[in-house]
């Protein structure tokens, strides 16, 4: 019974986050939408669209491969972690910095360009720390 009741109390603990995440998503989205505007939203969610799929490029999956490997119990963790974190900074720093001048070929305002450009570095450092959900 002590199982069932831990069960259902973490339950409810994540039911009870994953709702206040979601208000304050919400929120963050219509305050910013407020303060920039249609216009300036939209350029905004055009510039994070453009890099989120860069994003999904430099993971290359290496997120599902890092836990794969640490799970393998002949694979000598610290190796393989400094080995993977080499290949996600060299990789994200690569296609990220390939991102602002992609996108100076397409019809992009020039502030939006900046926008892909600043949100870059952004990226960058998302991604990196994207490594430790692997291992955590």
């Amino acid at each position: 019974m002590n199982q069932m009741k831990a069960l259902a109390q973490n339950t409810a603990i994540q039911i009870v986050g994953k709702i206040i995440n979601t208000i304050i998503g919400v929120a963050t989205v219509a305050v910013i939408a407020r303060i920039l505007g249609a216009e300036g939203y939209g350029r905004l969610t055009i510039a994070l669209t453009f890099l989120s799929v860069f994003a999904i490029i430099v993971d290359f999956g290496l997120t599902l491969t890092t836990t794969q490997m640490i799970s393998e119990h002949k694979a000598d963790e610290k190796t393989l972690l400094g080995n993977l974190f080499s290949l996600r900074i060299i990789s994200a720093a690569v296609f990220l910095a390939l991102a602002p001048i992609i996108a100076a070929f397409f019809p992009y305002e020039q502030i939006i360009i900046y926008a892909i450009a600043i949100g870059s570095l952004s990226f960058l450092f998302a991604s990196t720390s994207q490594m430790l959900i692997g291992i955590y």
